[in-house]
């Protein structure tokens, strides 16, 4: 990996770049939007030949702060939206944990 996939690996590691997904999916208007914006984001990853736990970490991080998310503050579309990047972002997570043993 060179220096500019490094910076560009670390600001993929940023808590804006994860901050401006969280707040994609929460305000994504459909299932398909959803899946959409997670593939994108590990896409994005992949590009720069990203190792495994790299997006594992992506998406672990992702996770808590999706599960930190309060439901009584969150409208019926953003639940169903925050409920799919649990069940995408721990698939992710898993395929690549297998990937890596």
């Amino acid at each position: 990996m060179d220096t500019i996939d490094k910076q560009r690996e670390m600001w993929l590691l940023s808590d804006a770049y994860k901050a401006k997904h969280i707040n994609n999916i929460l305000f994504a208007v459909s299932q398909e939007e959803v899946t959409q914006i997670i593939g994108e984001a590990i896409t994005s990853f992949e590009t720069i030949h990203s190792k495994s736990k790299t997006i594992i970490s992506f998406a672990e991080s992702v996770l808590a702060d999706i599960n930190a998310c309060n439901p009584m503050k969150k409208d019926a579309q953003q639940w169903s939206n925050i409920t799919l990047s649990r069940v995408l972002l721990n698939r992710i997570r898993l395929h690549l944990t297998a990937d890596a043993v």
